[in-house]
């Protein structure tokens, strides 16, 4: 009898495994389903100026070519995303495909690592709540995590704090502690909101071992990695395009901050202005957990709010342009947070044993959810892009351009475009999206230098471009005086063939009454 009974319990606890993993899988599915709706109607479609530098980035790296350490043009911020997009490109998948693919890969990943280890640990309503909650988010969220400006790019490492967090006391977690918290943190600064609560959690299990502070010797290599490439800089001032902005505090930021209702929009669960939600459940968290004797988790939720207030004094990460919407909005720093939270919520209710049963109502949730925000994409786009003043544009539209002026280069054996960007941004986007589109990651073609006709970032193209025989100008109105001693061909009203030019391109466009120069 006891034996036909544990049999049936096994069959009973097989089935259920099944029907979780069932449910874990189903989770996952809506989620991938949720972002491939987003990247089609937004990520693959539009583009704005800093996408199409990284775009430049993939290029180059996808040829082994490294020009500089960060984001070209500027001492900080590296081009990680351009770097793990590589293989896709070397796939033949277009540039304007394989950063989008690649920034939303980099977001989901923390959410769905954590999902995975919530469901090895049987935790698995976790799971399910880990996987839904980046589809609770609203639309606006999936948009601006598809543009690749890299501010996702700590993500990458970030996953691998889960084992410090989960398993403070296994072997090796203060050594993995110390090395990804100083990967995250030169990836993006951003990244110290999650980086600083874990780190006071783990520190609580170790603060009296001296081995604990000696170990934090290893993020010297790493941060000296980090100073040699501002150093670069240093020694190349002339590369400098955007120089970095001083970030400081300031009370009069702190208090003004505290005025505002709009921080982090976008972040929290379905409604979009929501986010200031954030620092209050963080200490309603804290205070819930020390209630409940977990001090250690307590303060987990309590560093999370304390470094939330650190940022409401810092004037840069609260510097905000209402008719950018997402493309410059102070949430593009604050992606972690949802991360946070479901960290928070677990390490306070991690106990409770009812928790399984709210699965179905979340799936179903989540499922109409995803129904209702994804619900007339094309409103809810045109009131993001309309009157939005940072540059952005339609990928085709970009690409018809390219293959045009890739057609008059090609005609007339063009050995340098030229675009002029004194009259908007729609040239330098030409500029920067040029070589990304037209030559992919073909190494044996010839390649034309595309470059504006000042302050490219790609500062090294403008000694590189002297001098040149065939020129090409996209975006100019010369007088037709000043055209007459060069032998030219006037291809429409912007485009200019300069034929057999013997002179420096400095030369050269003095004459036009215009300067080329960084």
């Amino acid at each position: 009898m006891n034996r036909k009974l544990k049999q049936f319990t096994e069959v009973l606890n097989s089935q259920s495994s099944i029907q979780k993993r069932s449910l874990f899988g189903l989770f996952l599915a809506i989620l991938l389903i949720d972002r491939i709706v987003a990247l089609v109607n937004f990520g693959f479609v539009y583009t704005d100026i800093d996408q199409t530098v990284l775009w430049n980035g993939l290029l180059d790296y996808s040829q082994g070519i490294f020009p500089e350490p960060f984001f070209y043009g500027q001492p900080y911020n590296y081009m990680l995303e351009s770097l793990v997009a590589v293989p896709l490109y070397w796939m033949n998948i277009p540039v304007y495909i394989a950063m989008p693919m690649t920034t939303s890969f980099i977001v989901l990943l923390p959410f769905i690592v954590l999902a995975f280890l919530f469901f090895k640990t049987k935790k698995h309503f976790w799971a399910f709540l880990t996987l839904a909650l980046p589809i609770l988010l609203p639309v606006e969220f999936n948009f601006l995590t598809s543009l690749s400006r890299g501010f996702v790019q700590a993500f990458l490492f970030l996953p691998l704090l889960y084992i410090p967090l989960f398993y403070p006391q296994k072997k090796g977690s203060v050594t993995l502690l110390y090395i990804t918290s100083a990967l995250c943190f030169i990836a993006n600064q951003s990244s110290a909101l999650f980086i600083a609560p874990v780190f006071l959690f783990v520190f609580t299990y170790h603060y009296k071992s001296l081995l604990f502070y000696i170990k934090a010797l290893l993020v010297l290599p790493i941060l000296f990695l980090d100073y040699l490439a501002k150093e670069f800089y240093t020694s190349h001032s002339e590369r400098i395009v955007h120089p970095h902005a001083n970030v400081g505090f300031s009370l009069d930021t702190f208090w003004e901050s505290l005025k505002t209702y709009d921080h982090f929009e976008n972040l929290f669960p379905f409604f979009s202005s929501w986010g200031i939600v954030y620092p209050l459940l963080f200490i309603l968290l804290a205070v819930i957990g020390y209630r409940k004797s977990l001090k250690k988790e307590a303060l987990f939720s309590a560093a999370a709010f304390l470094m939330l207030m650190v940022t409401f004094a810092i004037p840069k990460v609260q510097e905000r342009h209402d008719e950018a919407d997402i493309f410059f909005t102070p949430s593009r720093l604050f992606i972690v947070l949802p991360i946070l939270l479901i960290i928070s919520l677990f390490m306070v209710f991690k106990k409770s044993k009812n928790a399984y049963r709210l699965t179905l109502p979340l799936l179903a949730l989540t499922v109409v959810f995803m129904i209702l925000k994804n619900n007339h994409l094309d409103r809810k786009i045109a009131h993001i892009l309309d009157g939005n003043i940072f540059p952005s544009v339609k990928n085709e539209t970009l690409v018809t351009r390219a293959l045009h002026l890739n057609k008059i280069a090609l005609k007339n054996d063009i050995d340098l475009i030229v675009h002029a960007n004194m009259n908007g941004y729609e040239y330098i986007l030409d500029s920067y999206a040029f070589n990304p589109i037209v030559y992919h990651s073909r190494k044996d073609e010839k390649k034309i230098i595309s470059v504006n006709l000042y302050g490219d970032r790609r500062t090294w193209l403008y000694s590189s471009s002297l001098p040149s025989r065939q020129i090409l100008l996209s975006g100019f109105k010369i007088d037709s005086n000043l055209l007459k001693p060069f032998d030219h061909e006037i291809i429409s009203d912007e485009e200019i063939v300069i034929k057999n030019n013997n002179h420096s391109t400095q030369e050269l466009f003095s004459r036009f009454n215009l300067e080329f120069k960084i």
